[in-house]
């Protein structure tokens, strides 16, 4: 995986696996440093602004908090998740937290947090206020919106077993041909 500092972030360039930002899907694992206090920003994207995923007072949730786009698990700091977020054609976003689908809604703002074509950011925010450190251990990106079971086996989970495979590589995986590749940079 990758440390991010505080203040620092990783920003990536989705452009060659998501010619559309329209819909895709988006799973982050990763740990936080921190997650009381100030809302701490998981993904921005330039045309979001102020808005987009958070934690915030230990829930995963959307800003603006609107109409129950927030889950109800405790996010607790240390522990990897698998933060997910969908976006459908039709502008229905979905959030996912370790393959379960937590909240569901049609955003009235943000373009319902459509991705900017150029770059999006996982863990840094303009203002120092909302960022926290944490590890990144993969990050995958498909150019659709999955089903909810196929976000369940995405990450590998079931109802019986809830397994977390460990490993130290950062991916990134498009669901296209096999020579696009997506590019990141620690900043």
């Amino acid at each position: 995986g990758y440390r991010v500092d505080v203040n620092k972030g990783i920003e990536v360039s989705p452009g060659a696996c998501i010619q559309t930002k329209k819909e895709y899907t988006l799973i982050i694992e990763m740990r936080l440093d921190s997650v009381t206090g100030r809302a701490k920003r998981l993904i921005s994207s330039k045309d979001w602004g102020q808005r987009g995923a958070f934690v915030y007072n230990s829930y995963y949730a959307m800003y603006p908090w609107f109409r129950g786009l927030k889950c109800q698990e405790d996010i607790k700091a240390g522990f990897f998740y698998k933060f997910g977020l969908s976006r459908t054609k039709d502008k229905k976003v979905s959030m996912y937290l370790n393959g379960w689908k937590c909240a569901s809604a049609h955003p009235p703002y943000a373009d319902a947090f459509a991705l900017d074509e150029d770059s999006f950011s996982i863990l840094h925010d303009q203002k120092s206020d909302y960022n926290t450190g944490g590890w990144v251990r993969r990050i995958q990106l498909w150019k659709d919106a999955l089903s909810d079971a196929d976000m369940l086996s995405e990450n590998k989970c079931s109802l019986s077993v809830m397994k977390e495979q460990v490993t130290d590589q950062w991916e990134f995986c498009a669901n296209q041909a096999e020579d696009c590749t997506c590019e990141g940079v620690i900043r």
